[in-house]
């Protein structure tokens, strides 16, 4: 990739204000012109912030004492030292060990580029677990998470100096690490008020954050997504709550324009990543809580933007797992963790919304409702999935009783996440038969170096030597094309939806229908040597033209069939990672086509015969 190829990427990616930002940004960190020293002016936190517990406490009240036992069992490993990273946990200790290393130059001076991953030293640093004591805290009607966040504020204080360090080093980490902390704090100061020194403590971390968090809010704004979302809705709520007119009033016209630039009228979002998109929802509804808590008038718009995201999250969730297609980037990120459903489950999301607007939810009550209680928000009525054809925005769904099958398709008004034009995802009663690969890592070591990002590992027909869009960087694309829904049908119990891609002097289509419970997908290619792949579950065995598996099988017609062998040195070789930093096997299949004819996957549901897939 030329240098010319590399600078038109990032300015169709970025934009001219975008670019004129970054500039902006690095020529002054380049001449010194950050902050690396806190001044020491500490702002004072208005000590009415308080979040009831009045819905928290209805919930806890109609919940098995088993839930509670588990919420009790689960703080107590937080406290012997397990800690949650990334969807799973890792042993930290208690405090936890905050740090790989011992350095603690200005934090100018690092980077996250390299072939370690800086995010198993941040992630730990978003506080998550606070979540866990507040839980324990709520079943047993106790207070003890208090003088356990008290424990962790201040052993991360003395490990990481003000603007010193890694954990300074990303203004939106510590734009997150502020939120976590205000809003424990308003659960904890009404439950049982802080005394005069702990309140200061916090005041200084806080006021330490904005301090670190405004003079590169434009740097952020450059990037065009959720790192401006999070820093503008750090800084406007930290303002609210010191009483700080002027700067809120700036945060608030950031946050108004960020988000609407990054959340289309349809409801997707400008990563195309359901993680980013959840990750930049809770930052938004934090500050919706502020808001109504604080009776203060909101920067923007709120509702809209949370009705266009539930519509598209309900329609792309499947309503028996909560999982919502692995697309894009998914870092592990997880800003609210309060409930005990796992990471990759979005029913606490979609619940939370519903209960907000006062819309339903397609799915019944259950654990996923607690979220929504800790916001203040009443358990959302039930409701049954949509069933049929859904076309939403650039993901299109087709649902029966037990079926989902999403499609990706659509135009992108940001750069791409993935190459992932023409997905498909298909699930059965709940199981993943062909998903997303996901992404494993942002940085490794080689091959592994967001290397689940191209076409070759989705589930997508590509013409090889033609790729839809090429890469750049960990994060950049060049030259990316767009597909199209061509069409769309339901009716005598069969739903289509066909769609069609465009590269240079080629054209790829593709039909996917479903009807009596079976997936048929067809796709063709104006010019000959088109591959179709599949991500199937690992323990698949693939016999002749068909694949089987617990649950399924799949046959083809129209080309010649292969199973790749899989290697770690080949990250198209059959990998998937459903959770950020675990890398998992998977089969990989690919079709060949047999000179122009079309190839024809079909995806039949059988008995489960040994173990669940997925």
């Amino acid at each position: 990739m030329s240098r010319r190829d590399a600078a038109v990427a990032a300015a169709r990616s970025l934009g001219a204000s975008g670019v004129w930002r970054r500039t902006l940004y690095e020529a002054r960190k380049r001449v010194g012109a950050l902050p690396t020293e806190f001044s020491g002016e500490v702002g004072s936190l208005e000590p009415s912030w308080q979040v009831g517990w009045d819905e928290v406490e209805a919930w806890w009240s109609q919940q098995p004492t088993s839930a509670a036992v588990d919420a009790v069992n689960a703080a107590d490993r937080v406290i012997s030292g397990e800690i949650p990273v990334f969807g799973e946990t890792l042993h930290l200790g208690w405090p936890p060990r905050w740090r790989s290393n011992e350095r603690t130059e200005p934090w100018t001076v690092y980077s996250d580029f390299g072939s370690t991953d800086i995010k198993d030293i941040w992630e730990p640093s978003r506080w998550g677990f606070l979540g866990t004591l507040l839980r324990a805290d709520a079943a047993t009607e106790g207070q003890d998470a208090q003088p356990r966040f008290l424990r962790a504020v201040e052993s991360w204080v003395d490990a990481n100096p003000p603007f010193r360090g890694e954990n300074w080093m990303c203004a939106q980490e510590s734009s997150l690490r502020g939120i976590t902390a205000l809003h424990a704090l308003g659960l904890i100061g009404a439950r049982d008020p802080l005394r005069m020194n702990d309140r200061a403590l916090i005041d200084e971390l806080i006021s330490m954050t904005v301090e670190r968090v405004a003079p590169t809010l434009g740097y952020a704004r450059s990037q065009r997504n959720n790192h401006a979302i999070s820093e503008a809705a750090f800084l406007w709520s930290a303002a609210a709550l010191l009483d700080s007119p002027k700067d809120a009033h700036r945060a608030g016209i950031v946050l108004r324009d960020v988000v609407n630039d990054q959340f289309a009228s349809d409801g997707s979002y400008a990563q195309y990543s359901f993680s980013y998109q959840r990750l930049a929802l809770h930052t938004l509804l934090f500050v919706d809580l502020v808001c109504r808590t604080m009776d203060r008038e909101a920067p923007l718009a709120l509702e809209p933007v949370f009705e266009r995201s539930l519509e598209l999250l309900a329609a792309v969730l499947d309503p028996v797992s909560g999982r919502v297609p692995n697309s894009g980037g998914n870092d592990g990120a997880l800003l609210f963790q309060l409930t005990a459903c796992d990471i990759t489950d979005y029913r606490p999301l979609v619940a939370h919304l519903a209960a907000r607007l006062g819309r339903t939810k397609p799915f019944p009550n259950g654990p996923w409702d607690e979220e929504a209680a800790w916001f203040g928000h009443a358990v959302a009525r039930e409701s049954s999935p949509t069933l049929g054809v859904q076309a939403t925005g650039s993901y299109h769904v087709l649902r029966s009783d037990e079926v989902q099958v999403v499609l990706r398709a659509g135009h992108r008004r940001h750069r791409p996440a993935h190459a992932d034009m023409l997905h498909v995802d298909v699930s059965f009663a709940g199981h993943e038969i062909a998903f997303d690969a996901g992404t494993f890592r942002y940085t490794a070591e080689a091959p592994w170096i967001n290397a689940l990002a191209v076409e070759d590992v989705h589930n997508v027909p590509r013409l090889p030597g033609q790729p839809q869009a090429r890469k750049v960087g960990r994060f950049l694309w060049h030259n990316w094309s767009d597909a199209r829904l061509t069409g769309e049908g339901d009716a005598d119990g069969i739903v289509y939806l066909s769609a069609e891609l465009g590269l240079q002097g080629a054209t790829l289509r593709r039909r996917v229908q479903l009807a009596d419970g079976v997936v048929t997908v067809t796709d063709e290619c104006s010019a000959p040597g088109m591959v179709v792949r599949w991500n199937l579950p690992e323990k698949s065995t693939v016999v002749d033209r068909q694949v089987m598996g617990s649950g399924y099988h799949v046959s083809f017609t129209g080309g010649i069939v292969g199973e790749l062998q899989r290697s770690l040195e080949e990250p198209r070789s059959g990998w998937s990672s459903r959770k950020y930093g675990r890398l998992e096997p998977c089969t990989a299949v690919e079709v060949v086509a047999t000179g122009s004819a079309a190839v024809v996957s079909r995806f039949v549901m059988e008995p489960i015969q040994e173990c669940p897939i997925g």
